[in-house]
């Protein structure tokens, strides 16, 4: 579920809202709750209940009473919480609060629906709501989730281009649902998209002057399977506040709302911070522990993976230690420098792909300075820590060389891991965030392992002898 703007509201008074609820809960006082959930925005209540337990959420949404009021705050709920609540609310409730929730919010909290007994009892509800409704949700589940298609909103204001501006003035001012203004947008009789023209310029203009005249006919238009994170590269690229989503054919399904791209961008860098991490896909602050430990499982097992391997590399160096222990002292500080600046560079073009400031034509480009990069500071860094390795071991002063070129060997390497994964990654189409976090410091680890050995076993030999 898109989560709605939220209005500035000090924190400080939100806890004095959650402080009071908590005492009217405790008191049951049902009519004194009713009375002070009155007086609140819905989302002040949606902020002051967050960290409430399912069942008192649930409690607090009926005392509300107002279905309408109930289906605003569940709008600013995150989608797995507001999920939850709707699996305990009576089958009735659910239903007079679908009619008053937008069809793409229904759509997200089905989506968070996992249970198939749940999940059966929501399509029934669904199934019994206005017809225009239930169409409205059958078209937007067409599309894949992250998909333009599932972001749109299938109302919006159109018009014929022969229509007078005072005309469509007057049919304006006596809307009930503005969201979709300030934009108009005209279609001809098979509802093809032809132009748009926005308040201003309709405010502006001779009434008498036809619509099709002041129209903008130079568009920017999406299609339906389009991907999100797409989608919002192009509301920040124009400064767009709406963009119409057409078929084939150029007819108009809907539009994208900017409050909607707000919250794709929130979400998308969320989910792309979890990956990175190895933690999976979406919050779980909602989950219980069976769910938690299903998706975190597989990301886990990755790491898992690569610590055996790991662990059998440094088995066949173990001759090599047990001849000269110093090897051990400095492995941490080299593979470590190797992790830090892999993820760093990994971190630099996944930041960049997202946005869409690096292309993968620009591939090479970006590898040369990012390898040049790592060269540099592995150089920087491989001196400093000789600098110890020579005071540290004095007997062996050929030690200093070999902790300098695997320092600079492995920040090279690890550089040129870092932002070559990526974008190999973003080249077959694989979300390039999951190429950090675990994945990027379990695959350096082990060629830090072997870098540091080979450099060691090939310019120690004397002393391994």
């Amino acid at each position: 579920m898109k989560v709605e703007k939220k209005q500035d509201r000090p924190s400080a008074k939100i806890e004095i809202i959650r402080r009071n609820l908590r005492k009217i809960l405790k008191k049951r006082e049902e009519f004194l709750l009713r009375r002070f959930l009155s007086r609140l925005h819905p989302g002040e209540i949606a902020d002051a209940i967050e960290d409430f337990s399912v069942d008192e959420m649930v409690e607090i949404l009926m005392a509300l009473e107002d279905p309408k009021k109930m289906a605003k705050v569940l709008t600013y709920m995150n989608e797995d919480v507001a999920a939850d609540i709707v699996e305990k609310l009576p089958g009735d409730i659910v239903k007079k609060i679908f009619t008053y929730l937008p069809s793409d919010e229904i759509i997200f909290i089905m989506d968070e629906i996992e249970e198939p007994g749940e999940k059966e009892e929501i399509e029934d509800i669904v199934d019994e709501l206005p017809q225009e409704k239930k169409r409205k949700i059958t078209s937007l589940r067409l599309f894949p989730e992250d998909s333009a298609g599932r972001l749109m909103v299938p109302t919006f204001y159109s018009v014929h281009p022969e229509e007078k501006i005072g005309d469509v003035l007057k049919e304006i001012k006596g809307l009930e649902d503005v969201e979709t203004l300030p934009y108009v947008y005209v279609v001809d009789s098979e509802n093809r998209l032809l132009g748009v023209a926005s308040i201003k310029q309709l405010v502006s203009s001779d009434p008498d002057q036809p619509v099709g005249e002041i129209m903008n006919t130079q568009l920017i238009t999406v299609d339906p399977y389009m991907d999100q994170e797409e989608v919002a590269r192009l509301f920040a690229r124009y400064n767009l506040v709406q963009l119409p989503v057409v078929d084939n054919s150029g007819r108009i399904l809907g539009i994208i709302t900017i409050d909607d791209v707000v919250d794709v961008i929130r979400e998308e860098a969320e989910e792309d911070l979890l990956k990175m991490a190895g933690a999976g896909e979406s919050l779980i602050e909602s989950l219980d522990v069976r769910k938690n430990v299903a998706r975190r499982l597989p990301w886990l097992f990755g790491s898992w993976v690569g610590g055996i391997v790991e662990i059998e590399v440094l088995h066949y160096y173990e001759p090599t230690i047990s001849k000269l222990a110093i090897l051990a002292s400095f492995m941490p500080i080299i593979l470590g420098m190797g992790g830090n600046i892999g993820q760093q560079s990994a971190a630099i073009v996944i930041a960049g792909l997202a946005s869409g400031r690096v292309k993968l034509k620009d591939s090479f480009e970006l590898l040369k300075k990012q390898v040049i990069t790592g060269f540099v500071l592995g150089a920087i860094y491989g001196i400093l820590v000789g600098l110890i390795a020579a005071f540290r071991s004095t007997q062996i002063p050929v030690f200093t060389l070999v902790v300098v070129l695997s320092m600079t060997a492995e920040m090279t390497i690890a550089s040129f891991v870092g932002t070559f994964l990526p974008l190999f990654f973003a080249f077959i189409k694989v979300d390039p965030a999951v190429a950090t976090g675990p994945f990027i410091s379990t695959t350096m680890d082990i060629i830090g392992i072997f870098t540091y050995f080979t450099t060691s076993i090939f310019l120690l030999k004397g002393y391994l002898a």
